[in-house]
């Protein structure tokens, strides 16, 4: 390189003395070695462009490393600065006036730490740990500030490119690259079930046979993935990060814990344990939860049942009986089964009422039943006779969890098995209602009796919806029943949307949506219909 452009680069010529200076010699004289690096600041408005600003101004083109240009903060340039294929200058981080320059991304962090504490001998690293030599605390938490990491199912941590100055790497990168398999999307968006060290299997600890042993892996990843299966499947969770415990109901109400052990290696044993509820429907949800836990799909078996078999029939449409002749049941049969339901819930043993609840739910179910039994159980659920109460049983547990009254309704006597039987019967009410509403839906009278019970539609019924959705977070599968009759009575008629509206719907939906989103998948499903067709014209 000449002098000349040495002097137009640099802004260093020939002195007084017509000697060249040091730092242009060249091969033939090597610069003095720099006492101290970076050196005083300067009044940048006192004086011309120099080297350094010069590579700053140059950054936007590619002369220096990339700067983000946001106002109010200082310049940093991550890449040195070359000049004629030769390094000037080591890299540095350079402040520059925010009134001549706008500012760098790359100057701010969002976690800025100072000196760090000395890690204790006896600390128990977890497994996803990493030392990294040679670097400060500073560069690594704004290394990891600006780590795009993926929050949706599937994506793992991905960390940017090492620094290299002057074509060597100067320190190490921070390689915390996980392996997607091994990490599951609740571990990198925010799972519910956070557990730490686990206790060890005592040698003695009578295991369930519901439980799986897995291999080199560790608890909050288990933790994460039975977290992310219980949300698809719509299982109630409550969570005990300490014990890691889970305390989880099914929407037919089957009840079962989970808890999670350390095998005294590097493995986990996952144990289901059934408390109360169907022993079938218990272990379809088991085998989904031990196989999430595995790193197996968590939605295969949630979906198994509906994609293998076919839907249901009348016992009247089976191939079969084509061309049999069957003789009509007689118009005293369908009123005798429904009264059958009614003097059950008239009786004062709990579980003859819950007997009952359940003989009316299968009643209005047309896939369990007849026709004609389907809609006279229906009509009884909505119309008010005087020959029947079951419409005053089916007020009375929406209102108030109770077949009783409200003054008789007293919940601070009421034990844990006591308000887990009045939230099944709650929820067993709001199948009944939806069961009839669809039937009425179904066979086009659903406006008609709308019209003809306004009042009780308007004071009871439609008040108890919006409250079972606003608490979602409470009783989850309870809100989901009740968005179901609110979608159900959505598509009557725009007069019953306006009225669902004026009592709050849009607001209980908006709410149970956002927690069904992270903990429910089917409320966040049918929470999503029913606003959709409430906000239909």
């Amino acid at each position: 390189m000449s002098d000349q452009q040495s002097s137009s680069v640099g802004g260093v010529g020939e002195g007084q003395d017509g000697k060249r200076s040091p730092l242009l010699a060249g091969t033939a004289q090597r610069a003095p070695a720099v006492a101290a690096f970076p050196p005083p600041p300067r009044n940048l408005e006192e004086e011309g462009p120099t080297m350094r600003s010069v590579a700053i101004l140059s950054a936007p083109v590619g002369g220096a490393g990339p700067i983000g240009l946001h106002r109010g903060h200082g310049l940093h340039v991550s890449k040195p600065a070359y000049f004629g294929g030769q390094l000037k200058s080591p890299p540095v981080s350079v402040i520059v006036d925010k009134s001549e320059v706008s500012s760098a991304t790359v100057a701010v962090s969002k976690w800025s730490v100072g000196r760090l504490d000395s890690l204790p001998d006896d600390f128990p690293l977890e497994r996803t740990s990493r030392r990294i030599s040679t670097i400060s605390g500073s560069v690594v938490a704004a290394r990891i500030n600006d780590c795009p990491i993926g929050l949706q199912r599937g994506h793992g941590l991905h960390v940017s490119k090492p620094a290299y100055f002057g074509g060597q790497l100067k320190s190490p990168p921070v390689s915390v690259i996980v392996d997607k398999s091994e990490v599951s999307s609740a571990t990198v968006a925010v799972s519910k079930w956070s557990v730490g060290r686990l206790d060890s299997l005592p040698d003695d600890f009578p295991l369930e046979r519901t439980s799986r042993r897995i291999s080199t892996i560790s608890g909050s990843v288990v933790a994460a993935r039975i977290n992310d299966c219980l949300v698809t499947r719509s299982i109630e969770a409550v969570y005990n990060d300490v014990e890691a415990k889970a305390k989880c109901r099914t929407s037919d109400y089957v009840s079962f814990r989970i808890r999670l052990f350390s095998d005294g290696e590097d493995g986990v044993v996952v144990e289901v344990q059934r408390r109360r509820g169907s022993s079938f429907n218990f272990m379809k949800d088991c085998r989904a939860i031990l196989d999430a836990a595995e790193g197996r799909s968590s939605g295969r078996s949630a979906s198994l049942p509906t994609a293998s078999l076919p839907a249901l029939k009348p016992v009247s449409g089976l191939a079969c009986l084509k061309g049999v002749k069957i003789d009509a049941p007689s118009t005293d049969e369908p009123s005798t089964v429904v009264k059958d339901a009614e003097d059950l819930l008239k009786q004062h043993q709990r579980d003859t009422n819950m007997l009952g609840m359940q003989n009316l739910e299968e009643l209005t179910n047309p896939l369990s039943t007849s026709q004609e039994a389907v809609r006279l159980a229906a009509r009884s659920v909505v119309s008010e006779d005087s020959s029947s109460t079951i419409r005053g049983a089916i007020s009375s547990l929406l209102e108030f969890n109770s077949l009783q009254s409200e003054q008789s309704y007293q919940p601070a006597a009421k034990d844990e098995k006591d308000f887990d039987y009045d939230e099944r019967m709650h929820n067993l009410s709001l199948s009944v209602v939806y069961n009839a509403l669809s039937a009425m839906e179904d066979e086009g009278s659903l406006s008609q009796h709308f019209k003809s019970h306004e009042s009780w539609f308007h004071d009871t019924l439609i008040p108890v919806l919006v409250r079972d959705v606003e608490s979602a977070k409470d009783r989850p599968h309870d809100a989901c029943m009740a968005a179901k009759c609110i979608h159900c009575l959505a598509g009557c008629a725009p007069s019953v949307r306006e009225s669902i509206m004026g009592a709050g719907a849009l607001h209980a939906l908006a709410k149970a949506k956002r927690f069904g989103a992270g903990n429910h998948a089917s409320l966040a499903e049918v929470v999503e219909r029913a606003t959709g067709l409430l906000k239909c014209q």
